[in-house]
């Protein structure tokens, strides 16, 4: 199985951009037949004359883009094609078909959709005959406002797109050798670089499994290179649970895979529970959404009772695939530092209230598509 990201490449990647002055109508009864078929060849010598006007959103132009689709196997790469208006996506465009010129022929590919709202993008594979090296170029059909558009774009699949996780950063991160928020002591420690099942390892050797799985169920097909995948049913926690810690530091890279328009989406998040001891707990949360404009943001909260969150601060325009992570949780003032890709946040002050929970880290996804290249804790008690 294999797990996917859309890509949109920029700065003389792959990014393959087509101005407005490129789209071509075709006929309306021949874009449907197209679009029927799963695969066929198309006819590279089509003389259907240019469209009139262009696709036209708000005063803006639409474009096509073209780059890669992150997945966990190098050996299997895809490719995507998207419409967009500026640099948001056109949730309007109906991607049709896609056309791959190669060795002088131009031939339609199969494509996938997310899903059936997610119409305007989609993924496809080369065919097995076909070498990245031999494309000449790639045309997106697509339709709007009740026409049709064959918008071939501006420049070829890149060669990098070959392994495109390490086009975005997607690739595993490899796990710290020190926290960056060093501690005193380390009374505790934990670590999980996903090579395999964590709720399966006793790295720091105390006798007991280091992760739980403490809701959903996990498996082989949640890992791979190195990268756990976390499609929003399974919760770990660090075990054995903590009680009255006097800091806590903890460095994690995670990422939000799939941009999602449900309000119950939090994307990829980690959080520590500080168990007081006395009934009360405080809570640390960090968040990793993507913002639906080709980058992430992450957020800081804490938790009060009447609050469920509070936001402490607030990092925009992250780099898709991993973004590197680090806070410091000093228990006494309740204070929280926070770095974000080596830059540093705080401090911050975070709640304490009654509750009582289990003082440990929580990796999570909440109705969202994450992944996680490692994290590593420690607790000085």
């Amino acid at each position: 199985m294999k797990y996917l990201l859309l890509v949109m490449i920029v700065g003389g990647l792959i990014a393959a951009q087509v101005g407005c002055h490129q789209a071509r109508v075709i006929k309306t009864d021949e874009a449907k037949s197209t679009a029927a078929a799963d695969s066929g060849a198309a006819d590279g010598n089509d003389t259907d004359t240019q469209a009139i006007e262009p696709a036209v959103v708000g005063g803006g132009f639409l474009r096509a883009v073209c780059g890669s689709y992150v997945v966990f196997s190098e050996s299997s790469p895809e490719y995507a094609c998207g419409v967009y208006d500026g640099d948001k996506k056109s949730t309007d465009a109906l991607v049709l078909h896609i056309e791959l010129k190669a060795n002088g022929t131009v031939t339609e590919v199969p494509f996938r959709t997310l899903s059936p709202a997610e119409a305007w993008q989609v993924s496809f594979s080369l065919p097995a005959d076909l070498a990245l090296q031999a494309v000449e170029g790639v045309s997106v059909v697509y339709s709007f406002a009740d026409k049709t558009y064959r918008a071939p774009a501006a420049a070829v699949l890149s060669g990098t797109a070959t392994t495109p996780d390490r086009t975005d950063n997607f690739t595993d991160f490899p796990t710290p050798k020190s926290l960056s928020y060093p501690l005193t002591q380390m009374s505790k420690s934990w670590q999980a670089s996903f090579d395999g099942d964590p709720s399966l390892a006793d790295l720091n050797g105390d006798g007991q499994k280091d992760w739980l799985v403490t809701r959903g169920q996990i498996t082989s097909a949640n890992f791979a290179g190195g990268i756990l995948r976390n499609t929003g049913a399974v919760q770990l926690k660090s075990n054995p649970f903590v009680v009255n810690p006097k800091k806590v530091s903890v460095d994690f890279a995670m990422a939000h895979l799939v941009e999602t328009t449900d309000p119950n989406a939090i994307g990829a998040e980690l959080w520590y529970n500080v168990d007081y001891g006395n009934g009360s707990i405080g809570q640390v949360f960090c968040f990793l959404k993507r913002d639906g404009l080709g980058a992430q943001t992450a957020s800081l909260y804490t938790k009060t009772l009447t609050n469920p969150r509070v936001l402490l601060t607030q990092v925009t325009g992250l780099p898709l695939g991993f973004v590197r992570f680090a806070f410091s949780l000093d228990v006494g003032p309740s204070r929280v530092m926070l770095k974000v890709n080596g830059n540093e946040y705080g401090p911050f002050t975070f709640s304490q209230m009654t509750f009582v929970d289990t003082g440990a880290t929580v990796l999570d996804g909440r109705n969202s598509d994450a992944a996680f290249s490692y994290v590593l804790v420690g607790v000085e008690l």
